[in-house]
């Protein structure tokens, strides 16, 4: 009978110990399932925070991003708005070159059909166009084999005389009454009359006046002028019958 007793008892013994164990894990107040449940909830606030920190790092940098484009769309902006500026600044260089006079007598290009302007000299046998006489007479001369005489053409002055030579355009006294010569003191214009044409002023009727309005008929008055005048401009005068 002990025996039996015994194992009754062990038996007892562990249903106990199994009810015990149930109770513990089915108790939703007992204090092992509230750690349980302590822990699971910190790791779930954990992995919000860790949820909302993604977020917050995400959306910063989507924020960095969207002021980084707008300052690159700035940077692009500001360099097109620099470089029309500078496009239209060269236009306006260019074209203020183009309209100086300077700029225009440099140019290259002697088409016929630009303008010509009053000292411009055109060659009637090429498009060849200068504004020095000395110029235009050596292109004559080089390229066509001729001179103004035998191509028919005549040098116009602004001060309406006509001629053949480019030495008229810095002399101070008029040309000869009797050939094309120029002298260059009214001296050298009554000497070149007695040498040359064995003559004189008065015997041809004319005379020399000064821009002062001394009159010279002779080599003395010549003299005289040049000693109270230092003025040496010209004219040729016709001497009146009287």
């Amino acid at each position: 009978e002990e025996p039996i007793d015994v194992i009754q008892n062990i038996a007892g013994d562990n249903q106990m110990l199994a009810s015990i164990v149930v109770s513990d894990e089915m108790n939703p107040t007992g204090e092992a399932i509230s750690d349980h449940v302590r822990d699971d909830s910190s790791e779930a606030e954990m992995e919000k925070r860790r949820r909302s920190s993604r977020v917050v790092s995400r959306s910063q940098k989507y924020i960095d991003y969207i002021d980084s484009k707008e300052e690159s769309d700035g940077d692009e902006e500001s360099s097109k708005k620099k470089s029309k500026t500078d496009e239209k600044e060269r236009n306006k260089r260019q074209t203020s070159r183009q309209e100086d006079p300077l700029f225009r007598s440099q140019e290259v290009n002697t088409s016929r059909i630009s303008t010509i302007s009053e000292t411009d000299m055109e060659c009637p046998e090429c498009e060849y166009r200068t504004n020095t006489v000395s110029s235009f007479l050596t292109h004559l001369r080089s390229k066509h084999s001729t001179n103004l005489r035998l191509a028919g053409l005549i040098l116009l002055c602004a001060c309406s005389h006509e001629g053949y030579s480019e030495r008229h355009s810095y002399l101070k006294t008029p040309q000869c009454a009797l050939c094309e010569t120029y002298p260059a003191t009214a001296y050298g214009y009554i000497r070149h009359l007695q040498r040359h044409h064995n003559t004189t002023l008065c015997a041809n009727g004319i005379f020399l006046t000064c821009e002062c309005g001394f009159k010279v008929t002779s080599i003395k008055k010549s003299n005289i002028h040049n000693k109270k005048c230092d003025r040496r401009q010209f004219t040729l005068n016709k001497l009146s019958k009287e």
